[in-house]
């Protein structure tokens, strides 16, 4: 398995395969709660659990022994052996946002482009395909039995 990771918030793990060809088809699979670099960006320390809950969504990981810390995380398996994992840990101190970590996150437009198998930058996005020209139908044989 190979690692690499962007930044504290997103790690990626390469498994490498022998013999991939004589493997099952594998669904790509999303867990958790994905939260994008511009979410991140959004967060200011002071803000309540309200504001941040509408910000990031309901956190995922709430743990009963540590009321104040709020986990949101998140992990992408592909049907390739690739697997992306993302973490946010918030902490709290009186009710207030005190401090976040983990915020090194993928935009959006990056999230999807990973979903969707394009490049983020590549000229020949999924949206700039043009669909091929459609064909007259043609006339169906009719059959006399």
């Amino acid at each position: 398995m190979a690692a690499s990771g962007t930044g504290a918030g997103l790690e990626t793990i390469k498994e490498n395969r022998r013999f991939s060809f004589l493997r099952p088809y594998r669904a790509d699979v999303q867990q958790g709660n994905f939260i994008s670099g511009e979410m991140v960006s959004q967060l200011k320390p002071g803000m309540t659990p309200e504001q941040v809950r509408f910000v990031l969504g309901t956190p995922l990981l709430t743990d009963i022994f540590h009321r104040d810390q709020w986990t949101y995380a998140f992990d992408m398996r592909r049907g390739n052996g690739e697997t992306t994992r993302g973490r946010l840990t918030l902490y709290f101190s009186d009710n207030r946002l005190e401090r976040w970590e983990g915020g090194d996150l993928p935009g959006e437009e990056a999230y999807l482009a990973r979903i969707s198998g394009a490049v983020p930058g590549n000229k020949n996005k999924v949206d700039d395909v043009t669909p091929a020209p459609a064909r007259a139908p043609s006339a169906a044989k009719e059959s006399r039995y």
